[in-house]
């Protein structure tokens, strides 16, 4: 009877230490991210943003330079009607500038994001933020971020490529429903960091 019981415990253990490698791969590769885009010091990348207010969404593309402390660059490149319109975006700015001229998307998350500053929000989570999640989704890697606590917590998920291991896909989510999808191409890590 022991041993019987012995086997089956030996057995039960060595599934779930099986299970556990895999979970523990995926979580590294998270982590391999967050350690090599903290040696660059930020990244660059185009994001596709759309950004659902539920009686209404913005669509718009904004080329990116952001770095880890907090800051980003960003540039409108669509619409056209809005194209070339740039500026530097802190951790606490929502507002685009040019001229005089601002973009008012409004804030998302009881004021706490705003559309422009998506990017920022996006890299702050890949650099900092508690990773509450990563496993394996089709063939891309999805790696779920937290910040903030309890009603307060905004959650960005991020897909990577399984070729090259760069983020292809995020969404940031308040209060359970998706209130930002960015759809990312040409990411590289800033070769200054």
């Amino acid at each position: 009877m022991r041993r019987t019981l012995a086997a089956v415990l030996m057995t039960a253990l060595c599934l779930l230490t099986a299970c556990g490698s895999k979970e523990t791969d995926e979580l590294q590769a998270a982590m391999d991210f967050r350690a090599a885009l903290l040696q660059a010091e930020g990244c660059t990348f185009t994001a596709a943003v759309t950004a659902d207010y539920g009686d209404r969404s913005y669509e718009f593309t904004l080329d990116c330079v952001c770095r880890t402390d907090g800051t980003a660059t960003v540039t409108v490149c669509a619409p056209q009607t809005i194209a070339g319109i740039s500026a530097s975006v802190q951790q606490a700015g929502a507002q685009l500038e040019f001229d005089g001229m601002a973009l008012d998307f409004g804030t998302m998350a009881d004021g706490t994001v705003s559309p422009v500053s998506a990017p920022i929000r996006l890299c702050q989570c890949w650099a900092q933020e508690y990773i509450s999640a990563a496993g394996m989704e089709e063939e891309n890697l999805r790696v779920t971020y937290e910040q903030g606590y309890d009603s307060e917590t905004l959650t960005a998920d991020t897909w990577f490529s399984p070729e090259n291991g760069v983020p292809i896909f995020a969404q940031i989510c308040y209060n359970d429903q998706i209130i930002l999808k960015m759809t990312l191409t040409d990411f590289s890590m800033n070769s200054g960091g």
